[in-house]
């Protein structure tokens, strides 16, 4: 994680698939980061 990132940043992912095994987890996964948000593409 970079250092420089500010506390109230939030981070956005993509996930493209999430319908899938991979993508699904993939996104589950990422959902449970703090300080983000998940955008799911099917």
């Amino acid at each position: 994680m970079n250092s420089s990132r500010q506390d109230n940043d939030t981070r956005v992912f993509l996930v493209t698939g999430a319908t899938g095994t991979i993508g699904k987890a993939i996104a589950r996964q990422l959902a449970e980061l703090d300080d983000s948000e998940v955008v799911l593409v099917c």
